[in-house]
């Protein structure tokens, strides 16, 4: 066994998922913020691209079909390209409330909030032998009792 029993485990535990957490913020904040970008672009494209055919078709004189057929599928295109950036930005914010859930106080200052004292594994690492010197006394205390009770002196006192 790893040796970590109850508390030190949990705290182990919380410690590696604030560690994963405080890694990975600066990532999923960068996401965000490039998909934000992407859904700007995408909704300025949806706004340039009828304007830059309509200027194309009229300083060439083309056929009006060819280019209503390609504002068309340049907006299914631009639609589709927003669709699927809002549906991933709105799964990292998903997966990133998902995390603070499971780190406590990740949605605040993370700074002190996670970490804990220098010294706490240390007096983990006591309380968890001072809890194990208390459960060896009492069973020692239940052996005598149980031998008391065996005994037959001492079960007519």
């Amino acid at each position: 066994m790893s040796g970590a029993t109850g508390p030190e485990q949990e705290y182990r535990q919380t410690a590696g998922a604030a560690e994963a957490y405080r890694h990975f913020l600066p990532y999923l904040e960068k996401a965000h913020h490039t998909n934000e970008h992407k859904i700007r672009l995408g909704l300025r494209l949806m706004l340039l691209l009828p304007l830059l055919l309509l200027a194309v078709q009229l300083l060439t004189g083309s056929s009006r079909i060819a280019f209503l057929l390609i504002w068309i599928f340049g907006m299914f295109a631009l639609a589709a390209f927003l669709i699927f950036t809002a549906y991933a930005d709105s799964q990292l914010k998903k997966a990133l409330n998902e995390m603070q859930t499971y780190v406590p106080g990740a949605g605040e200052e993370l700074g002190e909030l996670l970490v804990l004292p220098e010294n706490m594994e240390a007096r983990l690492s006591e309380l968890t032998a001072a809890a194990e010197r208390v459960r060896r006394q009492l069973a020692r205390k239940r052996e005598k009792e149980d031998g008391d009770e065996d005994h037959p002196d001492h079960s007519q006192k």
